[in-house]
């Protein structure tokens, strides 16, 4: 199931169509217009809802502003939605922008200016317009998105944690602040507030991922596979849960649990390759391998589960010139620690010491700049934000 950025507010739930409140705005500003304008803007509204933004947009061309500041209002924010729909954001953002200069201090104008920027790319003047909305939770939620875009961590958890205080029934603004709290290496204060959340929210796939990702990066692999199992049951269609359990099932040097074998072989064919394989290694079980390899040999190119686990494969066999391209492939999608080093010992099998080094100082600068369990929820979190966008 697609998932919306957490923490962020979507522009068609501010300014786009679907918005009940702009709806209605709209259409009792086009009620009162003249009868010309009135077929029109009502035609490029009926459009937009039916998100056909070109035909929409070609509509609106020509078409004056209406007369009174509310019509202008309700004018604007309509042209914004249809640019957001077309994906240009600085024209969504400057049709926002002119709606906002007939009724500065209106939030819902200011929110959707702010959102509009943002999207643009203008992060000041977004956290700028944000800061004038008061006790907002949408703003204070989209307030710390923007600042983790610009790396401001810490101010980050301080404005979700309002976000949560100020709508504490919201689970996406609890996921927003637990994950950026494990992000900023606060782990015991992340386990705190996932385990009040998850009080609040039991069943929530989400949450329960992120605290299967929180104990992972704390060592505690048994603790970590029983909590995204537990979200695998709650939401069987939550991918990053998936994701998760796989990355610590094939870096866990353990005995595969049977039941991880068949949630995951049952959810992704690929990563059922690799933990097969890992199997058919682990037992010296040759036609097994054969069979792994061979599935993994299917994935399209760039799928990085395939390609470390034919890397690993291949270097275990002692075929070093094989596994080079493969764990290269590897490192480029997946640049952990552990791969960095996996490359380094397949080019000291082939003598290229000067690039086994190179993999080395890498692996090294990432130890350096990270703790090992800040890495692993590094690591981590980055797979998870690339599920859930």
């Amino acid at each position: 199931m697609p998932r919306m950025s957490c923490g962020s507010v979507g522009l068609g739930k501010v300014i786009g169509y679907a918005m009940t409140g702009l709806r209605v705005a709209i259409s009792v500003a086009l009620l009162v217009s003249l009868a010309w304008a009135q077929t029109e803007l009502q035609q490029a509204l009926t459009l937009t809802r039916a998100r056909r933004f070109a035909e929409a947009r070609e509509v609106m061309t020509g078409v004056p502003a209406p007369a009174t500041p509310p019509q202008q209002i309700a004018y604007h924010r309509l042209k914004a939605a249809i640019a957001s729909g077309l994906h240009d954001f600085g024209g969504a953002a400057a049709e926002m922008e002119s709606a906002l200069a007939l009724s500065p201090e209106d939030r819902s104008l200011l929110l959707g200016a702010a959102v509009s920027e943002s999207q643009a790319g203008h992060l000041d003047r977004a956290i700028d317009l944000l800061s004038m909305t008061g006790n907002n939770a949408d703003a204070k939620a989209l307030l710390g998105s923007l600042f983790e875009r610009e790396g401001r961590r810490a101010e980050s958890v301080g404005v979700y944690r309002q976000a949560v205080r100020l709508d504490p029934r919201r689970e996406a603004f609890r996921m927003a602040l637990g994950r950026e709290l494990i992000a900023l290496g606060a782990f015991d204060q992340a386990h705190a507030e996932l385990q009040e959340s998850l009080s609040k929210f039991p069943n929530s796939a989400p949450l329960m991922t992120l605290l299967g990702i929180l104990e992972y990066s704390g060592g505690k692999m048994e603790e970590a596979r029983d909590a995204l199992s537990r979200a695998i049951a709650a939401d069987s269609s939550y991918r990053p849960a998936y994701l998760s359990l796989a990355r610590i099932v094939l870096e866990s040097s353990g005995t595969v649990a049977e039941e991880e074998v068949t949630i995951l072989c049952r959810w992704d064919k690929i990563t059922c390759g690799a933990i097969q394989l890992r199997l058919a290694r682990d037992r010296n079980d040759k036609p097994l391998e054969e069979r792994s390899v061979a599935a993994l040999r299917t994935a399209p190119p760039g799928n990085a589960t395939a390609a470390c686990a034919l890397g690993q494969a291949y270097a275990w066999n002692n075929l070093p010139q094989e596994a080079r391209p493969k764990m290269e492939t590897c490192v480029e999608l997946d640049p952990t620690p552990q791969n960095h080093y996996r490359l380094a010992q397949i080019y000291r099998k082939l003598g290229e010491m000067g690039l086994a080094q190179q993999q080395l100082e890498a692996r090294s600068k990432l130890l350096k700049k990270l703790s090992d369990q800040t890495a692993k929820a590094a690591d981590s979190l980055k797979t998870l934000e690339t599920q859930i966008r």
